[in-house]
């Protein structure tokens, strides 16, 4: 039993040991209320003090009986007591509530659903990128959440419409499933949809077949961990320059470098200009690698004639881009007309 539930049957256990004090001593020496409690709690409580009134001999057997009993129930309310306050149960308790009602504030936010082995790795990224974030998990105790790091946790099933509102899914951005298990993914991926039709949702895929079936869901995008590491150690056998030059980029502290994606506003200069009319390399110095449209779909196809540089820029498009914080900073500047 958790000493939450043995601090609440304590005083159950208190309170009802009272009652039956009182109720008895009015029954059996026809004392008013306010004496037959008061001889009840002094009894109870063993303070040693004299009766209030002379006890007939029922009352004095009764008293002998009540007062082994009451050696009982309030040895263990005590440990009890004791237990949940020694614990830091109370300051659990404190602490969860403060969560919540920091989770209570959150917009535009993301959620992890699941913090096994990935959901690890994703919270380091999420950490590192400094954006807000909720974890709902099944059990806080085995979740595989950095220790250093403060993070706000949900505890429950997430397939559960009433935990994903707990976690404020109604304001948040995105929604991770990285549950091992694909028909949970499957499920959360709905009901995400569901309570929240514009949230950009991320599943995990660990069968074959299951990605279809996360589309359907309502899914943005469906990674399956064991294609993605295969592809990788593949790629670091046969273009080690390359990966070792992304993983520069994307993980090596120290290094003023990134690609962003930035959205094209409707106030933006660049709204119906080519990227070679609009300058925007030499007032951002930033190399935009990719344009594509609000679906993902990139305007340039690869194995087309067709350069980048002649792509018309339409509102909602969002630029690929490679540069320092500074660069990306102008060329965010630019992208949204400020």
């Amino acid at each position: 039993m958790s000493p939450l539930r043995r601090f609440v049957l304590a005083l159950v256990l208190l309170v009802s040991l009272t009652i039956v004090g009182t109720v008895a001593y009015m029954q059996i020496e026809d004392w008013p209320l306010h004496d037959a409690l008061y001889m009840a709690v002094i009894t109870s409580s063993t303070v040693g003090f004299g009766e209030v009134r002379d006890l007939s001999p029922p009352g004095e057997t009764f008293t002998i009986l009540y007062i082994f009993l009451s050696v009982v129930l309030v040895g263990f309310a005590g440990a009890s007591i004791t237990a949940f306050l020694v614990q830091g149960e109370l300051q659990i308790m404190m602490k969860g509530r403060r969560m919540q009602q920091h989770i209570d504030q959150l917009k535009d936010h993301y959620i992890l659903c699941g913090c096994g082995a990935i959901g690890r790795e994703i919270v380091q990224e999420f950490h590192a990128e400094n954006v807000p974030y909720v974890v709902v998990d099944s059990s806080v105790e085995r979740a595989e959440i950095p220790r250093d790091f403060d993070v706000p946790v949900v505890e429950g099933d997430a397939t559960n419409d009433e935990v994903l509102l707990q976690a404020g899914i109604e304001r948040a951005k995105g929604l991770v499933s990285a549950l091992h298990d694909d028909p949970q993914n499957v499920f959360v991926t709905l009901t995400a949809r569901q309570l929240n039709p514009n949230l950009q949702i991320v599943a995990r895929a660990s069968e074959e077949g299951t990605e279809s079936k996360l589309l359907r869901a309502g899914a943005n995008r469906v990674i399956s961990p064991f294609e993605i590491a295969g592809r990788r150690m593949a790629a670091t056998v046969l273009r080690p320059n390359v990966i070792n030059f992304l993983d520069v980029i994307f993980r090596q502290d120290g290094i003023d470098m990134q690609i962003e994606e930035v959205s094209i506003q409707g106030a933006s200069e660049l709204v119906g200009k080519t990227l070679r009319s609009s300058n925007l390399g030499r007032k951002t110095r930033a190399v935009i690698i990719a344009i594509t449209d609000q679906s993902g779909k990139p305007r340039a196809q690869i194995a087309s004639d067709e350069s980048i540089a002649d792509q018309q820029i339409s509102e909602g498009d969002v630029l690929i881009a490679m540069g320092n914080d500074e660069q990306i900073r102008q060329l965010h500047a630019v992208a949204e007309g400020a």
